[in-house]
């Protein structure tokens, strides 16, 4: 919610209230977000603070938003603060690329186009994944990109799986699964984030 309040108005927050306020017909305006909500959370903020209750159920029964993971914490905020507003969230997560290790749930070298990922993680709020482990690039140059997957849930816990040879996983074991496994000790986490190396 740092992108957020008062003095943070941008051009795309300015743009989907024009939008939604000249809207005449029946039909909703749909916002699709991904990477983040804090535009559409903008948008909220600056009618919740500047309309009569009135005017706030009048322009909010005008929009429906449809979330990919929910990155930010804005989408928790709307989802909160604005219950009436038709919220869809995907929490499946695909991917595609190398698999060698299991990091798509899959054992494929390269897999091209997208497969599910994690079958079974229905609560993920946030997707990161990464690649090249090791003390030196002999992984990268003999066996290609050592890839994982970490997967940030809802109740704040991080399941991962594909390259563990060196606990990449943070699962305790020293072993590659196309498996979901929970990450040891991990708790109230907020966001996950994988650097390149």
């Amino acid at each position: 919610m740092t992108g957020v309040g008062q003095g943070k108005d941008s051009p795309g927050s300015e743009l989907i209230i024009s939008v939604v306020d000249k809207k005449k017909d029946q039909r909703p305006v749909w916002l699709a977000a991904w990477g983040g909500m804090n535009t559409i959370a903008q948008v909220l903020w600056k009618v919740k603070h500047t309309r009569s209750e009135k005017d706030i159920k009048k322009f909010t029964a005008k929009i429906r938003i449809y979330d990919v993971l929910g990155q930010d914490d804005a989408g928790a905020w709307i989802a909160k603060n604005f219950p009436e507003i038709v919220y869809i969230r995907n929490k499946e997560v695909y991917g595609w690329g190398n698999s060698l290790y299991g990091a798509l749930g899959v054992n494929a070298s390269i897999d091209s186009t997208p497969v599910r990922v994690a079958t079974g993680i229905s609560t993920a709020v946030q997707v990161a994944g990464g690649g090249k482990s090791g003390s030196d690039d002999w992984h990268v140059n003999n066996i290609g990109n050592t890839g994982y997957t970490y997967i940030l849930k809802e109740d704040g816990t991080v399941s991962s799986l594909g390259y563990n040879v060196n606990g990449e996983l943070g699962n305790g074991a020293k072993a590659s699964t196309t498996a979901v496994q929970k990450v040891s000790n991990l708790t109230e986490i907020m966001q996950v984030h994988l650097q390149a190396l």
